[in-house]
């Protein structure tokens, strides 16, 4: 089974949405920090920024349907990705901070 580490938020995006597809696993001591960093992305952000997020980038919908299904203009579906991946980014700094 195919590792890798977190080392940036596009590998926690792609680990989420590929760990059942092709059974990636993170690197040893990786899955606590990722299910942390998720759990306090979902705190931070609002439901329907996460809700976009979710939908567009694990879930991997093109985003005319996250737009139409959500009714909200294709902007904010491209801004939604880019505003979780700072905060997962940022998450990741801070949890590694705190346990070193």
């Amino acid at each position: 089974m195919a590792q890798f580490h977190l080392d940036c938020p596009f590998n926690f995006v792609w680990w989420l949405q590929h760990k059942v597809e092709v059974g990636v696993q993170a690197a040893p001591g990786e899955q606590n920090l990722m299910d942390a960093v998720l759990e306090r992305v979902k705190q931070q952000a609002s439901p329907k920024l996460f809700q976009m997020f979710a939908i567009y980038a694990l879930k991997g919908w093109p985003v005319k349907d996250v737009v139409r299904t959500l009714a909200v203009r294709t902007t904010q579906g491209y801004l939604a990705k880019h505003c979780i991946a700072a905060l997962i980014k940022k998450e990741i700094k801070n949890l590694r901070r705190k346990n070193n």
